[in-house]
């Protein structure tokens, strides 16, 4: 059986990030860079002459650009907001049944002192990030143990 390989990734928050491309550079097997617009508001399409200019950075380190999107995902359930956030979009190489994946972070406990991170497999029913996030949803509460 061939192993698939992984293409580690490393967040990048653009010239202002303390960790350079350079830096990141020197981490073994590093292959891409995931970063955004981030002068852009959410929601808002990202001018290409910016997206030409961040890719070139990136490539000038010899990374590849990873992330697909950044999509804006509002998920209400009985008029109530149940979970509000970006989810990022990312492809996959080498998978055997899923050709993207969507993740996001988000404050997790009673008191919202923790932080859980989530990422969920294209794999139908889930074929967007809304899907994504509702499938988390739903898996959460499956597993909240009943008052009784």
């Amino acid at each position: 059986m061939e192993r698939s390989k992984v293409k580690m990734s490393f967040r990048w928050f653009g010239d202002s990030d303390p960790v350079s491309l350079q830096y990141i550079r020197q981490i073994p097997g590093m292959h891409g860079i995931v970063s955004a617009i981030y002068d852009v508001p959410v929601g808002e399409v990202w001018p290409l002459d910016n997206i030409r200019e961040l890719k070139a950075k990136v490539e000038a380190h010899a990374f590849a650009l990873d992330v697909i999107e950044s999509v804006p995902v509002h998920e209400v359930f009985r008029g109530k907001t149940v979970w509000q956030g970006i989810v990022e979009v990312f492809d996959l190489v080498g998978h055997p049944k899923a050709k993207r994946c969507y993740a996001w972070g988000h404050l997790d406990g009673k008191t919202d002192a923790g932080k859980r991170y989530v990422a969920v497999l294209e794999i139908p029913p889930v074929e967007s990030p809304a899907t994504a996030v509702k499938a988390a949803i739903v898996s959460d509460f499956k597993n909240i143990p009943l008052k009784g």
